[in-house]
């Protein structure tokens, strides 16, 4: 990563006195022991991943921390392959502050940083079972697939894939799509998505312009 993609992760220094209500990082090494707990929680909803996978995903800066009034309140991890999609393992989100927006905006800051770096492709898989099913479409995601398990004690798993890219962009000849909605590639090959991050804060809840108004239906 470069010198300045590095300096555009460091939080900014705010001004105004008080802290930002709420404020989406990367994820660093010392984060692990909550990672851990707010995943153990939501065992029967996430996906597992070993204590060791986890913290490669932050010593890789694949993993987005937001903060609440400074405290943690949820995380993303995310990879990124050469063609330019993106896949999200996990998106998990404090239950005391569930319907408050945290993971819409998770997902939005990926999705910017996707754009920047030049990915065509979200993707996710949720269990069938899960409210989070009525929360994707609302992100803009479409069902594009439907994987069903060797034991019939085991639910389907649903995959959600959100296009960062317009149908007046593969007109133009821009962008190739594949059959069977595989991954729309684009001509240049996309950047890494870590240097396309940077720190986002919001305005205290209590400001009239925070504008941050609950989601349809709770966040994962």
């Amino acid at each position: 990563m470069s010198q300045t993609a590095k300096n555009a992760l460091v939080p900014t220094t705010v001004h105004s006195g008080t802290a930002p209500a709420r404020t989406i990082r990367i994820g660093l090494p010392s984060d692990l022991p909550y990672v851990l707990h707010l995943q153990n929680h939501w065992s029967n909803n996430v996906g597992f991943l070993c204590r060791s996978a986890l913290r490669d995903y932050l010593e890789m800066k694949q993993l987005l921390l937001v903060l609440e009034n400074g405290d943690p309140a949820g995380y993303l991890n995310w990879t990124c392959t050469a063609k330019g999609l993106v896949r999200i393992p996990q998106v998990a989100v404090d239950p005391q502050l569930l319907r408050t927006t945290i993971g819409s905006k998770l997902m939005r800051h990926v999705e910017r940083a996707a754009i920047r770096g030049n990915c065509s492709l979200l993707r996710l898989r949720s269990r069938s079972d899960l409210p989070a099913n009525r929360f994707w479409p609302i992100l803009g995601f479409t069902l594009t697939a439907t994987f069903l398990n060797k034991t019939t004690r085991m639910l389907p798993n649903f995959e959600w894939t959100r296009s960062l890219v317009d149908s007046q962009q593969i007109a133009q000849g821009l962008i190739t799509a594949g059959k069977s909605f595989r991954p729309l590639l684009r001509n240049r090959p996309p950047a890494d998505l870590r240097s396309q991050l940077i720190i986002e804060h919001d305005l205290p809840s209590n400001s009239p312009s925070a504008g941050d108004r609950p989601a349809a239906c709770p966040p994962p």
